[in-house]
């Protein structure tokens, strides 16, 4: 077991232990397999994208949750970030699979990346075709539910329409890609939204206020553990909503925080940053939830979205 994760381990609630703050901070990691994993060259019928989750984050809460398991499996994300992820995930080689896939997403990357307008962030990742067509159908639950205040998409409206979805057709496979526990942290806020430039760097951001000390590390785990207590919650109000033995939990990347001195996300090198959950669990109707999807769009546009997440 690799030094960083063993120290992570031994997380407490209010916090990270001294032994794993310094293994991060000194850059310590263990070699991983280099060889992404599609997601689609596995088997499952309900995928849950928890947004730039780490594999030792889900770890240090995985006892608060029973689907979670004892020991949390992981994969090679296909990319570094949302972009490349989307762009190296839903490929001509899995055409047929995406065509029997809703996709219920709240990351507003998904119709700049997949549409076929692909003026991306970090390139025209997307390629100029345009991919959306090949789903099933597409819920851009960013466009229905944006929160303005916390400047993101909440976990409920994504909850709500893969529910809904899920209860009012007949797809083989459906897609719900939360925005958690991606910062801004909707529980426990730590400041501004993050801020990154078209040329991919980092300005005036938390990872910058982590990076230069003016935000301690371990108030800004306790945050990003937080927000993925959040969305988890979530999760278990779907498992008591659905009837699936082929439910998993993923994430389209991670994040650093501090390894080889990198902080966030779009370091395709980096294992901390491209090593990502893969957890199998199963779900059970109770019936116990009625989705809410009588939500009013909002105005905000695509790019205010994005720079509230901390991607312009």
């Amino acid at each position: 077991m690799g030094l960083v994760k063993k120290g992570l381990r031994t997380l407490k609630d209010d916090g990270i232990r001294t032994f794993g703050r310094k293994s991060i901070q000194l850059g310590i990691t263990k070699r991983y397999d280099l060889t992404s994993t599609n997601v689609y060259s596995r088997d499952w019928d309900i995928l849950l994208i928890l947004d730039g989750c780490r594999v030792d984050v889900m770890e240090a809460v995985a006892d608060e949750y029973s689907f979670l398991g004892d020991e949390i499996e992981s994969i090679t994300s296909t990319g570094g970030g949302s972009p490349q992820w989307m762009a190296n995930t839903f490929t001509s080689r899995y055409a047929d699979a995406i065509n029997e896939t809703v996709y219920v997403t709240g990351n507003p990357h998904t119709r700049r990346v997949l549409g076929p307008d692909t003026k991306g962030l970090f390139g025209d990742v997307g390629g100029g075709v345009d991919r959306l067509e090949w789903f099933d159908s597409m819920v851009p639950v960013w466009e229905l539910a944006w929160d303005e205040d916390t400047g993101t998409v909440p976990a409920r409206p994504v909850t709500d329409h893969l529910l809904h979805t899920y209860r009012n057709t007949d797809a083989d496979r459906y897609i719900a890609h939360y925005m958690q526990p991606h910062f801004p942290s909707v529980p426990d806020p730590v400041g501004a939204s993050l801020d990154l430039a078209d040329e991919a760097r980092w300005e005036n951001n938390i990872w910058d206020r982590l990076a230069s000390g003016e935000l301690s590390f371990e108030r800004a785990w306790e945050s990003y553990a937080n927000n993925l207590r959040y969305v988890l919650d979530e999760v278990s109000l779907v498992l008591e909503n659905v009837d699936s033995e082929n439910v998993v939990l993923t994430a389209d990347h991670g994040n650093a925080f501090g390894e080889s001195g990198e902080y966030g996300h779009g370091q395709g090198f980096l294992r901390e940053v491209r090593e990502v959950p893969w957890v199998r669990t199963s779900g059970t109707d109770e019936g116990s939830y009625k989705p809410d999807i009588d939500r009013e769009s909002v105005s905000t546009s695509l790019d205010e979205q994005l720079e509230a997440l901390g991607y312009r």
